[in-house]
C-alpha cells in the first residue's frame, strides 16, 4: 500500500485554476523524480552502497513487492 507521502506529491500535482482543479502528470512526475534523487543524494551523503537505493525509494513511498 502507498504511503502519505505519494499521495501528498499527488495533490500537489493538482493545479487550481479559475474554473476548477486540473491534474498535471508532468508535474506529478517531476515531483517524484525529484524525491527519488532526494534520496539518492542523501544516501551518496551518508556514504551509503548504492545496492541500498532502491529498496530506500521504494520504503519512502510505501511500496511493497
Amino acid at each position: 500500500m502507498l504511503n502519505e507521502k505519494f499521495f501528498e506529491l499527488y495533490k500537489k500535482a493538482h493545479l487550481t485554476l479559475p474554473r476548477g482543479t486540473s491534474f498535471e502528470p508532468q508535474l506529478f512526475g517531476e515531483l517524484i523524480i525529484k524525491e527519488c534523487a532526494y534520496i539518492i543524494g542523501d544516501a551518496i551523503a551518508q556514504g551509503e552502497p548504492a545496492s541500498t537505493y532502491v529498496d530506500k525509494i521504494k520504503k519512502h513511498f510505501g511500496v511493497e513487492e
